[in-house]
């Protein structure tokens, strides 16, 4: 048996070594909030040792999933992972059994919706308005496209591409070589 201290409750409780702190915690009515009952699925039952770290196991792989590998500077652990070897002191303010309890019912209250309900004939109304402004947009796109653009009006000019300007020719360079040899 282990002796704890728990903070802000000044409390001390005795502890076996074969039970998690999360099991010793609640048998001694102390609420952890833990959603996953023990088995690391879930970060809830998070706390903080403020002395004694060498006194707990190490952390295990699904706590290193969870936390990540920052106990050392956080001095987080999972209370379900978390094994007692020697004296310790534990943080559990985070835990409020009230706070916990308000958290849930704003949940559940019933959220005012501001869905607006539309009769049926609206609706087909607005399906109708759409499918008349893509028809419109369709037909001002074919118009432009360079598909038979032959058949169309010959008095329609098709847009000019690079900004109507023609190309620049390349100036030649003269060989140098040539004239070199000329001159000597």
């Amino acid at each position: 048996m282990y002796k704890i201290f728990v903070n802000p409750k000044d409390l001390t409780l005795y502890v076996d070594e074969n039970k998690s702190l999360l099991e010793c915690l609640t048998e001694n009515d102390l609420y952890i909030k833990s959603s996953c009952g023990g088995h690391a699925n879930c970060t809830d039952c998070v706390i903080k040792i403020q002395d004694g770290t060498d006194n707990v196991n190490e952390p295990t792989f699904a706590e290193t999933q969870l936390l990540g590998n920052v106990f050392h500077i956080t001095k987080e652990r999972l209370a379900c992972q978390c094994f007692v070897k020697g004296e310790i002191t534990v943080d559990i303010s985070n835990h409020d059994k009230a706070s916990d309890e308000q958290r849930r019912q704003n949940k559940s209250k019933k959220v005012s919706s501001s869905i607006r309900l539309r009769k049926k004939s609206e609706v087909d109304e607005i399906i109708n308005e759409r499918k008349e402004k893509a028809l419109k947009k369709r037909e001002s796109r074919d118009e432009a496209t360079w598909e038979k653009h032959w058949e169309k009006d010959p008095s329609s000019r098709p847009k000019k591409l690079g900004g109507g300007m023609r190309p620049k020719k390349i100036k030649e360079i003269p060989e140098y070589s040539d004239k070199k040899e000329d001159q000597e």
